[in-house]
């Protein structure tokens, strides 16, 4: 099962930074290391790539903010750089980049006593010899790891989120399924937009949808909730009995108000999850959230519309 603290409450495509004054053996990787989702960028000059890099650096992200952010597929998640370098060595560029993005040595020339005290104080988050046989798949798992490492670091855990919410989040068995929906359904972004269990997904083509999680309490207690604010007889009841789930459409309403459209928030239970004697309701619905709302660009607006 995959584990709560493990997943990102905000996942994007994003970019991996590659610093080698060889020309060669940045040839080398954009033929052997493919990851789908990711751009790369390669550069010779360390120094320079040291520039680029801060530039490109955001900072936390806050999920529900982020859908606003143009420049959120701007960002550097990893850096895959060699260690002896004209300029800027290695080691130096990692240090002078943000600590949350993912740094992997990848060199001839850097001793593993030295590789290894720079790996234990946190860094670098991998090293590899370029000539070891195994190198490009060892690359290309230590990438996916960074850059899972570098969203949970910049955005926080589901575990986090779900524990200050005590909602499904904090759970194994949700995260297993949101991850298997995601890859069905060729999701390639996803945001946290309310920590109760509210998801915005999307795919490489801009195709918006969510993913909605409730226990049983919490529909009670948004029955409550939407009673007190004069819902209608049938949401509530739909509430109460688990036949449906609220979520409004508005990324930017957080909690349920008297002006929530609640014709427009409800959607039927598609999948009925267990963890232990706790059942978890979830509704998984393209068109749960406005993109236009949210002013979304999408990645494929990016890669065709971005210089």
């Amino acid at each position: 099962m995959i584990q709560p603290e493990q997943t990102p409450q905000c996942k994007i495509p994003s970019n991996i930074a590659c610093v080698d004054d060889e020309k060669t053996f940045l040839q080398e990787l954009f033929v052997a290391v493919e990851i789908q989702d990711v751009h790369y960028r390669f550069q010779l000059d360390s120094g320079e790539a040291v520039k680029i890099i801060n530039e490109r650096t955001q900072g936390p992200i806050k999920p529900a903010r982020e859908i606003h952010n143009p420049r959120r597929f701007d960002r550097v998640s990893v850096v895959v750089t060699d260690f002896q370098m004209k300029g800027v060595d290695g080691l130096q560029l990692c240090a002078r980049i943000d600590p949350s993005i993912c740094k992997i040595i990848v060199s001839k020339r850097l001793p593993t006593d030295k590789a290894m005290q720079a790996f234990n104080r946190g860094e670098i988050q991998g090293f590899l010899h370029k000539d070891q046989k195994d190198r490009d798949e060892s690359l290309r798992q230590l990438i996916r790891q960074g850059l899972n490492g570098h969203f949970c670091r910049s955005t926080g855990t589901f575990r986090e989120a779900g524990e200050q919410a005590q909602s499904a989040l904090k759970d194994a068995v949700f995260c297993t399924f949101f991850h298997k929906i995601c890859k069905e359904r060729e999701k390639v972004e996803h945001y946290l937009i309310r920590p109760k269990g509210d998801l915005m997904v999307a795919g490489p083509h801009g195709q918006v949808g969510g993913i909605i999680v409730r226990s049983r309490a919490q529909l009670r207690e948004e029955a409550k909730r939407a009673q007190q604010l004069g819902a209608p007889a049938y949401v509530v009841h739909g509430l109460q009995n688990a036949d449906c789930l609220l979520c409004p459409g508005n990324p930017e309403e957080l909690e349920l108000t008297e002006q929530t459209p609640w014709e427009t928030s409800l959607y039927p239970i598609t999948k009925l999850l267990r963890q232990g004697d706790c059942p978890y309701y979830v509704s998984c619905c393209d068109g749960v959230f406005d993109a236009q709302h949210s002013n979304m660009l999408t990645f494929f607006q990016y890669e065709h519309k971005t210089p």
